[in-house]
């Protein structure tokens, strides 16, 4: 419906219109909502103030209906899920229900895992709330959820908090834990922010865990 081109920004949005048995009818549609300005310099850019449409489109999703172990397999309907309980970035003064404390994280794995996780993605905090990968921290969360929790899986992040050392963000892994995360790629985080993530760092988890 418009052109696009090299260095436009793009906002995407789908919504889901009609539901049917084994069916979702759903419309799409792309927006251009930053243009480039290179008139001025390379990467300068002009934030339309009306949005300009480029592409609408629709689209039906037809599943088979879930009847027999023969359609799904015999794990077919198993569901893993996984809960990040905390994070580290968010706060109590944007979300009170953010735990920091050792009991406040059990109390967030145990609702999790009441509800259907099977794993706890775990960050920790200090009680004030600071994000810290400190190891001795993690080892008091992850043995007061065990105590509680002795099925569930315990993932630790190596992620942390923007700023982080990689060999800080890396200190849960001498615990030996079940599993990890692996952040795969650099990315922009929480508006003005950038959280790391290089090759050599990713290669350097590998060989470390």
């Amino acid at each position: 419906m418009a052109p696009v081109h090299v260095g436009d920004f793009i906002e995407a949005t789908g919504e889901i219109v009609s539901v049917g048995n084994t069916s979702r009818k759903m419309v799409f549609e792309a927006r251009k909502v930053i243009t480039p300005r290179t008139d001025i310099n390379d990467s300068a850019c002009d934030v339309l103030t009306e949005p300009v449409v480029v592409c609408r489109a629709s689209g039906t999703c037809v599943v088979l209906k879930r009847q027999t172990e023969k359609q799904v397999g015999k794990y077919g309907k198993k569901l893993i899920i996984t809960a990040c309980i905390c994070g580290a970035e968010v706060t109590k003064e944007q979300n009170p229900n953010v735990p920091y404390t050792v009991e406040e994280i059990v109390r967030e794995a145990k609702s999790a895992y009441d509800a259907g996780a099977a794993i706890i993605h775990l960050h920790v905090r200090e009680d004030d709330g600071t994000p810290t990968q400190s190891a001795d921290r993690f080892k008091e969360c992850i043995d007061a959820i065990r105590k509680e929790l002795p099925d569930v899986i315990i993932q630790p992040s190596t992620g942390g908090a923007v700023g982080m050392s990689n060999e800080e963000r890396l200190a849960p892994i001498d615990l030996n834990p079940e599993m990890a995360t692996l952040d795969c790629g650099t990315c922009n985080f929480g508006g003005d922010e950038i959280f790391v993530n290089t090759e050599k760092y990713d290669c350097g988890f590998c060989k470390r865990r």
